[in-house]
């Protein structure tokens, strides 16, 4: 049975969404990785990231591979771009692996074209200086958990103005928020911030 012309699904079908509308709030997800995908800081138990890992390099879950995993902040990106170095080397195993990833760990996690190293940077381009400052300070001035009124102190401004930065930071995926109004940068994230540290900015 044809549907009458009035009918909600019908008029949706003859009006598809407006990509131009779309458009923007894609790119913001974009990392500039073939596959534009996010280094999402949504972690995955360890028991997921061992099996991930285990399942994309091919290789039986040992106590190195946990320890990759581990290294890797149980990020699925990060899991699948270690996956794929390894398998792309057949001399390599797991511990092989590890000893490269505690040596620089950025460094190594970098596939091709995929890496972990150019989806921070790509989010840090598109921080304003101000932004940038407050990512490098805090970055580097938290060890751990951290509030908008701690943020505040360190970069001795407002509360109201510390959440709008840290805000900024978690929409291009740089900070996480744990709790409410509670922050923290991933150990990845940590060693980003102290190349940019390093690097003429």
């Amino acid at each position: 049975m044809g549907r009458d012309p009035g009918d909600p699904e019908r008029r949706r079908d003859r009006h598809p969404p407006d990509r131009r509308r779309l458009a923007p709030r894609l790119r913001r997800r974009l990392t500039g990785l073939d596959d534009t995908r996010t280094l999402s800081l949504d972690v995955l138990p360890p028991a997921q990231a061992v099996a991930l890992f285990s399942r994309a390099a091919r290789v039986p879950d040992t106590p190195a591979v946990a320890e990759i995993a581990e290294r890797c902040g149980h990020l699925p990106l990060a899991l699948r771009i270690a996956a794929a170095r390894l398998r792309a080397h057949p001399s390599w195993n797991p511990a092989h692996l590890l000893d490269r990833l505690n040596d620089d760990r950025l460094a190594e996690l970098r596939a091709g074209r995929h890496s972990v190293a150019a989806a921070l940077d790509l989010s840090y381009q598109r921080l304003t200086a101000d932004q940038r400052h407050a990512y490098r300070l805090l970055g580097s001035h938290t060890p751990g958990g951290f509030s908008a009124a701690d943020a505040a102190v360190l970069l001795e401004t407002t509360e109201p103005r510390a959440r709008r930065l840290l805000d900024h930071l978690l929409d291009v995926h740089l900070l996480q928020e744990p709790a409410p109004s509670r922050y923290r940068f991933h150990p990845l994230i940590r060693t980003h911030i102290t190349t940019r540290l390093t690097a003429q900015d």
